[in-house]
């Protein structure tokens, strides 16, 4: 099978996922790792690849049963449901992956959803068990999108002594040692400097050049969309328990989709 380009689809995907699928192998091989729906990052390439969001502009009313969203919470049921399933359930995915067993690194999966900064750490875990490719997320209807951070700092309104946090915020982003540290330290983490991404993000090897070149045009080209989040934390879990019974095969995507919205948007009201 020829290796993705930059201008695949999430249709090229999922026939690449349902190809790849080997349900003949003890342990399955999955064509897609599959989705973690309480993390909604994870599937927010595909839905802004559609032209959805979770909310509306001023974070006040869930939208995710319009058309853009029904779209992505159906082709995450196919994924599921669909013969032959390409990707675990989120229950079953739960289990396979507990301890320390992950299922791209051990070729369970032949295809995952990798953040930039977790290549290097993916790669010692394979040990050239296999060889590996990247390439950006798939384009949909609106374009591709690269989820750019959901971690962040920041300094708090009221804060003791603002001037002391920021110049320690300036430390972290411009300091080369403390951008080598947070680079290394435990899976890999993302950085913010252009120069210490290339550096300490960007693997040795066959995927140097290729990743380097995604890097640089993430950010020269402005591919990076920030996660919408609202003031609701309980919308992940929300998420989860409908999309649950998503997976399962018990309800629609648009009865998943407006399942969600009446919960978020009855807990939006209630919280004020």
């Amino acid at each position: 099978m020829a290796l993705p380009t930059s201008s695949w689809t999430w249709d090229d995907m999922y026939k690449a996922a349902v190809a790849l699928t080997n349900a003949g192998t003890n342990p399955k091989v999955w064509g897609w790792i599959g989705w973690n729906p309480s993390w909604v990052t994870a599937e927010w390439p595909l839905l802004k690849s559609n032209g959805g969001m979770f909310f509306n502009q001023d974070l006040t009313q869930c939208i995710l049963n319009n058309e853009a969203g029904v779209a992505t919470l159906d082709y995450m049921r196919k994924t599921w449901v669909d013969k032959p399933q390409v990707s675990p359930t989120p229950a079953a995915k739960n289990q396979l992956q507990s301890g320390t067993t992950q299922l791209f690194e051990s070729g369970f999966a032949a295809i995952d959803a990798i953040l930039s900064p977790n290549v290097i750490s993916s790669l010692k875990l394979i040990n050239n068990k296999f060889e590996m490719d990247i390439e950006v997320f798939p384009t949909g209807p609106k374009g591709y999108f690269i989820r750019g951070g959901g971690s962040e700092m920041s300094i708090p309104v009221g804060a003791k002594m603002p001037d002391m946090a920021w110049e320690m915020l300036r430390f972290l982003i411009g300091d080369e040692q403390a951008n080598k540290l947070v680079a290394d330290w435990m899976d890999g983490n993302p950085l913010l400097r252009l120069d210490y991404i290339l550096k300490y993000n960007v693997p040795a090897g066959p995927l140097h050049d290729k990743m380097s070149t995604i890097m640089t045009d993430f950010f020269n080209q402005n591919h990076g969309t920030t996660v919408q989040y609202s003031r609701l934390g309980t919308f992940g879990d929300i998420c989860a328990s409908n999309m649950d019974k998503l997976a399962a095969g018990q309800v629609t995507a648009k009865q998943c989709a407006d399942a969600i919205v009446a919960d978020a948007n009855k807990q939006l009201q209630q919280t004020g």
